[in-house]
Formats: structure tokens, sequence, C-alpha cells
């Protein structure tokens, strides 16, 4: 199978190294492109990977930069499918042919990524724990995803203004709006690092939410709030609701987690720069901060 993947690094840790071998085996070529902001030790490690080929972008551009420059060197290099992980992502190695075995044996000319399920997703896993079966879904988030790049070619790709966040909704949006599948298998799992999760008390009941800084509380807001607004009719009902950011959320994130006040001032500065169509990275938009 004519497959190729790529992994974008933001200041990676040793990790990297042991994540990459889950899932290079596998390919013919990745593409490790990398956004760090301080030189790191591992990138000489991977360049001495058989297979890999280092892009440094010298600085953050964002994921949806990078993920599009990888879906551009995979075209260019005559590859079929991109396999695209995270930093932080281990592929379960030994479910990998599982996907395999769907692309060689099934018709893919209306597919669009084949993928696998991953913690916090709302589908859950089949009772009889049939790791062969796929079943098609909306989307899926970009770690762990093969993508058909004859169907990606149909779209307009990754878009780089989002930077970070909402990029992954906004492929599937755009794959769905072209008609096209998104399959998952439920019973194989990504091995992914979502990040921290909080427990707190609110009244009789007990609430996890995940735990995220305050710029990424600023680039989900501003990106949700985007989207919803500058994106044709067909897309208003895939991300209305998406992400669960409602009023009650919001105040939810601000409340509970760190920094309360700085969480608040960044959601309001993401939706406000939404409305001004201000997209791109934080720094470019606000360079003396908040």
């Amino acid at each position: 199978m004519n497959i190729a993947g790529c992994v974008v690094l933001y200041n990676p840790t040793e990790a990297i190294l042991e994540n990459v071998q889950s899932y290079l085996p596998f390919l013919k070529k990745l593409y490790v492109i990398d956004n760090s902001t301080k030189p790191h030790e591992y990138a000489e490690e991977l360049k001495k990977l058989k297979k890999v080929e280092y892009v440094s972008f010298e600085g953050n551009k964002g994921i949806a930069l990078a993920l599009k420059k990888a879906s551009e060197l995979a075209i260019k290099d005559k590859f079929d499918f991109l396999l695209t992980m995270d930093q932080d992502s281990k592929f379960p190695t030994e479910d990998f042919h599982y996907l395999e075995d769907y692309i060689k044996n099934n018709d893919m000319s209306n597919v669009a990524q084949v993928c696998i399920n991953y913690a916090g997703n709302p589908i859950k896993p089949t009772k009889d724990g049939e790791k062969a079966t796929g079943i098609k879904v909306e989307s899926t988030i970009t770690s762990g995803a093969i993508t058909n790049l004859k169907n990606y070619q149909q779209t307009e790709g990754y878009d780089d203004k989002l930077f970070i966040d909402f990029v992954d909704f906004d492929i599937s949006c755009k794959f769905q709006a072209k008609g096209f599948d998104v399959v998952l298998f439920p019973n194989i799992w990504l091995d992914h690092n979502l990040g921290s999760v909080q427990t707190f008390n609110f009244l009789f009941f007990k609430i996890k939410t995940h735990i995220w800084p305050p710029i990424r509380q600023y680039y989900m807001f501003r990106n949700y709030y985007w989207l919803l607004n500058n994106r044709p009719e067909e897309y208003l009902k895939f991300f209305k609701g998406k992400a669960g950011i409602n009023p009650c959320v919001k105040w939810v994130r601000i409340l509970t987690q760190n920094h309360p006040i700085k969480n608040y001032k960044m959601i309001k500065l993401g939706r406000k720069d939404a409305k001004e169509g201000k997209l791109g990275s934080f720094e470019e938009n606000h360079p003396n901060g908040i």
C-alpha cells in the first residue's frame, strides 16, 4: 500500500523517538514537520532514521500549516494515503493491519479518512469487540487518521489561518460537504495524551473537565466562532454544538480551571478576534499580549 505518514513536532520530549517507532515500520516515508521554538536534540536522532524526511519551520507556524505542508509533500511524492500523528501519540502497532486490509479490500473512491478511536470520543466500542469492523462517523481528530489524498485534493485542504484548534473538525467538515465518508474503527484505540483532567464539585455532582492553558482557550473559542459564522450554510449544522462550546461550558472553564481571570480575558478576546476576522497566531495579532 502506497502510504506515507507525518508527525508534527513542537518542543518534543524523548518520548517522540518511541512514539515514531510504533508506526514507522508500516510507512514508505515519514515527514517530520518541526514547529519547535527552540533547538532540541531529537531532531538529529530523527534525521538518522530511514524513511524520514525532516522539515523545520524554524518556529511555530501552527499545526494547520504543518499538515498542509506534509500533504503537499506526500502528493508531490505520489503517495496515495497519508497517516497523520501528533508527537504525543502512539499507534497500536499490532492493529495497523486492520486499517491496511480495509483500504486494500474496499472501494476507497468515496472514503476521505480511515481512523481509530480515542479517549474522549463519544463513539463507544462495540460489545463484540471486533477490531476489523469500521463504522461511518462525521469527524475525527488528526492523530491516528489515514487520509485519502486523492479525495483531499478535491477540498480546499487544511486552513492554515486557524493555526491550531478545530483544524481537524474543519477538514472533516470539508470532506462531508463533498459527500465523502470518514470510517472509524471503534475497537482500536489510539494511545494519545489529551492533557490533564480536573474533577470539581458542583452542587451534588462531580464534573470532569480537561484543563487547557489560557492561550488554548483563546484559539478554541476564536476558531469555533469564526468557523460557525464564516462557513457556507452546509457547514453550520456540522459545527453547531461541536466541543460543547456554549455559555455554560465557557463559565465552567473560566471559574474552575487555573488562571480564571486570564481565561476570561482570553475567551473574550478570542470571540472579539473571531468577529473581526483576526486569525493566524496570537502573537501576530497581539504582539504585546493582553
